[in-house]
This record gives C-alpha cells, sequence and structure tokens, in this order.
C-alpha cells in the first residue's frame, strides 16, 4: 500500500490502492473456487488431506517473498510539489469548490467570500486520529463476521459440504470487485468520507441480513448487499496518506496495520466465544453485533466529513 501510494497522484490514490485490493480478490477468487474441489480429491487418502492445498500455499508465499526482495522497487513520488498549487476539486451541487484532504499546501484556498478563520482550523493529527477509530471498529466489524462465518455454514441451517464452503468464500471475494468499480464510479463525484460511509452502510447491511439467513440463496443475497463492503478501509488509507508527508507512508501504514491486526486477534476470541454461547439460542448474534459496529463506525467518519464541510466555509485546516 506504502508502494502504491508512492508511485500514484493524489487524486488517482483511491483508485490505485483499490486496485491492488481488486488483485488480491482475484487472486483468492481463483483459489476459493478451486480450494474445496481440491481438499475433497484428497478425502479418500486421509494421511494427505490437505497436502496439496498446504503445499500450494507455502508456494506461493515464497514466491512472494522472493519477489518482494528481489523484484520490487521504491517509486518515485508523483505527488505534487508542496510549494505548487494545490489540485482542487469540484463537487456538483455545491457552490465554490473544497480541497483535498492535504493540510500541507501551501495555498490556504476557500470559498468564495469565506475568507480562512484560524480558530476554525483542525489539526491534522485529530483527523488521522479520527480515521484510524473509524478503521479499527469497522475493522472489529468485518474480521468478526469473517471469522464466523465459516463455521456459521457448516452448522443448521445450511449445512454445505467443502465445495459449496469454497464457493461461498468466492462470493466474498467477489467483493474486490464491486469495490473496485464502486470506487471507479464514486471517486468522480464524492469526497473519500462519502465513498467511506457508503462502504459501511453497505457491510452493515449486509451483515443484519446475515443474521436472518435460513436458505442458500438468502446467503447469497446477503453477500451481494455487502458489494462495496471493501471501501472503506482502502479509502481510509488514501485518505490518510493525502494527510501526511510521502516519507511517512510506510510508517503510518504499518502502524494502522499492526493496529488492524492486534484487534483482529481479539475480535476472532471474543466473537467466537460470543457465537459458541449463542449458537444454540439465536445463530446470527454475531452477525447482528458487526452490524452494529459498522455503522457506529459511521460517527468518526462523519465527525471528519462535517470538518471537511468547515473547510468549504473556512479554507483551511492546521498545520499541526
Amino acid at each position: 500500500m506504502a508502494l502504491g501510494s508512492l508511485g500514484s497522484s493524489e487524486d488517482r490514490r483511491s483508485l490505485r490502492l483499490i486496485l491492488l485490493d481488486l488483485i488480491l480478490g482475484l487472486a483468492g477468487f481463483c483459489g476459493s473456487m478451486a480450494s474445496g474441489h481440491l481438499f475433497k480429491q484428497m478425502t479418500g487418502h486421509h494421511s494427505g488431506q490437505g497436502l496439496v492445498l498446504t503445499a500450494c500455499s507455502v508456494s506461493c508465499a515464497t514466491f512472494a517473498l522472493v519477489y518482494s526482495l528481489l523484484v520490487l522497487k521504491v517509486p518515485e513520488s508523483t505527488a505534487s510539489p508542496r510549494t505548487a498549487l494545490p489540485a482542487v476539486d469540484t463537487v456538483t451541487g455545491t457552490i465554490g469548490t473544497y480541497r483535498t484532504l492535504d493540510p500541507d499546501q501551501s495555498d490556504k484556498q476557500g470559498v468564495e467570500g469565506y475568507p480562512p478563520s484560524p480558530g476554525k482550523a483542525v489539526p491534522k493529527k485529530t483527523v488521522i486520529a479520527l480515521l484510524f477509530v473509524g478503521a479499527v471498529i469497522y475493522d472489529l466489524a468485518v474480521v468478526g463476521t469473517v471469522d464466523v462465518m465459516p463455521l456459521f455454514v457448516l452448522r443448521e441451517p445450511l449445512r454445505w459440504n467443502q465445495v459449496q464452503v469454497g464457493y461461498g468464500m468466492a462470493a466474498g471475494y467477489t467483493i474486490f470487485i464491486t469495490s473496485f468499480l464502486g470506487v471507479l464510479l464514486f471517486s468522480r463525484c464524492f469526497r473519500d468520507t462519502t465513498m467511506i460511509v457508503i462502504g459501511m452502510v453497505s457491510f452493515g447491511s449486509g451483515a443484519l441480513l446475515l443474521a436472518f439467513v435460513k436458505k442458500t440463496y438468502m446467503f447469497y443475497i446477503a453477500r451481494a448487499v455487502m458489494l462495496f463492503a471493501l471501501i472503506p478501509v482502502t479509502t481510509i488509507r488514501s485518505a490518510m496518506s493525502k494527510l501526511i508527508k510521502d516519507s511517512s507512508y510506510g510508517k503510518v501504514f504499518v502502524i494502522l496495520q499492526l493496529s488492524l491486526a492486534l484487534t483482529g486477534v481479539v475480535t476472532s476470541t471474543v466473537y467466537n466465544k460470543i457465537y459458541q454461547l449463542t449458537m444454540e439460542k439465536f445463530v446470527g448474534t454475531c452477525f447482528a453485533l458487526s452490524s452494529f459496529l459498522s455503522f457506529l463506525a459511521i460517527i468518526p467518519i462523519g465527525i471528519v466529513a462535517y470538518k471537511q464541510a468547515s473547510w468549504l466555509q473556512y479554507g483551511d485546516i492546521a498545520e499541526k
């Protein structure tokens, strides 16, 4: 993600990062489609069950490591110089223009007729912190759902076999494709915060539907509602990259990823415990909780959007 940010301009960064996720999704889709069949082929040979899948995984991971060490290079940043005039985005239906999420640009341009007001300036660290909080809460919802889903589909009322599980996972990876198309479309007319909220609403609604799934077709309907679920975290990364210097991309993304990883460990433990306690009473409890968390994550993003609205009026953000 850091290399992708360095190699893209600000106005195309969200699209570049979601494109990287799209490649991940396509690879995951192919792997998921094949995994159930490969595992089923080894069912008759108990001693070697899963050996083919393990060998494939290790081989791919080894190739990725070698490729990263020997082939990948740090690209030269394509970001505009700090002394250059800032890029200005125009929103249909909005009088005047607003600046992108880049507080380091020297020009303090605001809406015509509204001069900058230092008292209304917003520290960029506050905005980054709010984006972090939104990403972590949303990741709680996503990780919890993803971890519980394999257990959910194996039990009543669905009771899927190996091949059906592979197809179900593949359906999940189509979200990478639909999210990419979503960013491709929405980035032309919406701000980053708006795209993030769209993705959170998409996932929250789908998770709520999952809580009441009784048939296989209902499961796929719920997954279809989640078609923009990948947009939030990717777009949050893009928004953060517009608030920091090029040399800090790697550090900030590593901190964010570590935060998400630690959150994921805790979430997996808690959600599995909740699932064990509630599977006989209401099997969809975890999905309902994920839906709540997804909508809760909108709050910090909404605050950032409100601050952006103040930039419309005052055209400034503090350099702190």
